[in-house]
């Protein structure tokens, strides 16, 4: 399989789909939220 004639723009929607789909192993929430929560509590507990 080649990707040379993917472009950026067709990556960043897969990502999206990939990263926007609530997951049941996640209790439902999306990996995006998960990870931005995760950073948040990150920052938090460093200050």
């Amino acid at each position: 399989m080649r990707f040379d004639n993917i472009t950026n723009e067709q990556v960043n929607k897969a990502v999206a789909l990939l990263n926007d789909k609530p997951r049941k192993v996640l209790s439902y929430k999306t990996p995006k939220v998960v990870f931005e929560s995760g950073i948040i509590n990150l920052f938090q507990y460093q200050h």
